[in-house]
Order: structure tokens, then C-alpha cells, then sequence
């Protein structure tokens, strides 16, 4: 099925999304798939684009969120990501038809404000960066040989070609500079990234390492309640039966669990113990006590 020519589809995409789009090859950055989906649902976050992308990793991010919006929405149609990405035109132009012709069947109708969805941003209406240099360099070159055989005094020629220069001076320092904020970009991302990476993994193993000394501490501690029991039972109940010898042991037995450390301090008066910081009173548990003693 033959679908509409280049020419058609950058004056619908132009239309719809009020942007001046030259070149279809420009839609690999993701950004203008992006909002021709929105225009339909309206439930892309296109806060989340970038619409000025100029690096792969970027458009990688913009395709992201095409694929999210296709899974939401059961759409199978499967996006050759890569293919689209390396901004050829023949392969974004088989896409935008086939993108067209599903927009045709879909599109609720009515108006769509592309400017007030995106908050204003502007899309790179040409080709990534070295698309881009090659048609600036073309244009020159072809302004050069205008001018050459253009019958104009050499008065406007000198005069022409300084402004010409002065003009094309800005695009150079832009097209520079891009690329070492987008590095910087990167790499300050990827620095964040590891210093998370290591947190979690130090969070991990505290964490690991509290549970298991939990458990040892109430293994132990279950450990010495039996034994207390133990004691506590022979010297209540073998009065006059146990010899004294077996009666200081097991008093010396119960001096030593109920002795502390120099420089512990009891848990806040009021709240159990066991209870890991929960306000109950031990009214109970003391009378238990004074019972047992």
C-alpha cells in the first residue's frame, strides 16, 4: 500500500504539531513521533521529551517513552528503534507513513494546541548534527557559486560576505558547544548513577546485618529465659531438698543474669524492652516480677 509522499508528510506533521519540519530524516530524534501520539490521547508526558535532542542517548529516552505510550495502549506495531534513530530518511519515511495512516484511523478530531501541550519547546527542525553541518556546508557552497556568477557591484559583494560570515558565526559556536554540555550531561548522570548503585548496596547489607544479629540477640535471649526458668523453679521448689553447694551454684547462676555491664543503661522507664520503641507500660511486667522474687 503506497502511503503519502515525503512532501505531504512534513506538511501534515508541520500543520499538526505548528513546527517548521524540512527534513523527515529529523523525526528520528523520537521527539515528533512522540507528539504525534499525544495528539491522539493526549496522555504522553511530554515534559519528559526532549524536543532539542542532539545525542543518541537522548533520543534513546524519547523512544522510551514512545514505547510506553504503544504498550499503554495495546498498540503491537513494533518501533525499529534502531533503525529510526540513525535519522536515514527512507526508513522515517516508511515509519511516518505507516504512523499517518494509523493517526487517520484514530484522531478523535477537533482542535489540538501542539505549542500549549509541549509547554512552547521547539523541535530541531533539521537532521542531527552532522546531517546538519552537511546542508549548512551545501548552502554555502551554493551561496558561494550564486554569488560568483551574480552580475552584483564588488561594493555589495564586500559587503555581503562579512555579514554572511557574521551570521553563520553563532551556528558554529552553538554546534560546538551542544556537544560538551551534553557530555557533561552524561557524565555527571553516570556518576550519580554509581554513587546510587553504592548506597543501595551499602543500605543492603546494614540491612542484612541487622536482621541477622536480631536473631542471634533473641536466640540468645531465649536462651538465658530458660535458663532463668530452670533456676528459678529448683530453688523454689527444692526448698530443703537441695544441698547448699547446689544452692550456691544456682544463686550464683542467677547473680550473673541479673547483673549488668558498667555503663549500660536500662531501656527509657515505661516502655517494655521488647517492645522496639512501643509506649506499653510495664505495670504488668513488674508485678510478674515482684511475683517471681
Amino acid at each position: 500500500m503506497v502511503g503519502e509522499s515525503r512532501q505531504e508528510l512534513l506538511t501534515w506533521c508541520s500543520e499538526l504539531l505548528q513546527l517548521n519540519i524540512t527534513k523527515i530524516e529529523s523525526c528520528g530524534t523520537g521527539a515528533t513521533y512522540c507528539q504525534i501520539f499525544d495528539s491522539v490521547y493526549q496522555t504522553v508526558p511530554l515534559n519528559k521529551v526532549k524536543f532539542n535532542a542532539k545525542s543518541e542517548y537522548e533520543y534513546v529516552d524519547n523512544f522510551k517513552i514512545l514505547q510506553a505510550a504503544f504498550k499503554r495502549h495495546k498498540i503491537d506495531k513494533p518501533i525499529p528503534v534502531e533503525q529510526l534513530m540513525k535519522c536515514k530518511m527512507q526508513d522515517n519515511l516508511e515509519f511516518m507513513q505507516w504512523y499517518k495512516r494509523w493517526w487517520d484511523q484514530f484522531y478523535p478530531g477537533g482542535d489540538y494546541d501542539a505549542v500549549a501541550r509541549r509547554k512552547g519547546q521547539l523541535t530541531n527542525s533539521a537532521a542531527p548534527t552532522m546531517s546538519h553541518n552537511r546542508t549548512v556546508s551545501s548552502a554555502s557552497s551554493a551561496h558561494t557559486r550564486a554569488s560568483a556568477t551574480a552580475p552584483a557591484p564588488a561594493a555589495a559583494r564586500a559587503v555581503a560576505r562579512p555579514g554572511a560570515a557574521s551570521a553563520r558565526a553563532p551556528l558554529t559556536t552553538a554546534t560546538t558547544r551542544a556537544p560538551a554540555a551534553s557530555t557533561a550531561t552524561v557524565a555527571q548522570t553516570a556518576q550519580l548513577k554509581r554513587d546510587l548503585e553504592n548506597l543501595t548496596a551499602d543500605y543492603t547489607d546494614l540491612d542484612e546485618r541487622h536482621t541477622a544479629l536480631e536473631k542471634e540477640r533473641d536466640f540468645y535471649f531465649e536462651k538465658l529465659q530458660d535458663i532463668e526458668s530452670l533456676v528459678t523453679n529448683r530453688l523454689e521448689s527444692g526448698v530443703g531438698e537441695i544441698s547448699e553447694s547446689e544452692q550456691g551454684s544456682l544463686e550464683a547462676i542467677q547473680k550473673i543474669l541479673y547483673s549488668t555491664a558498667p555503663g549500660f543503661e536500662l531501656p527509657v522507664e515505661g516502655l517494655s524492652v521488647e517492645d522496639d520503641g512501643d509506649p506499653r507500660l510495664l505495670d504488668e511486667d513488674e508485678e510478674n516480677l515482684e511475683e517471681t522474687y
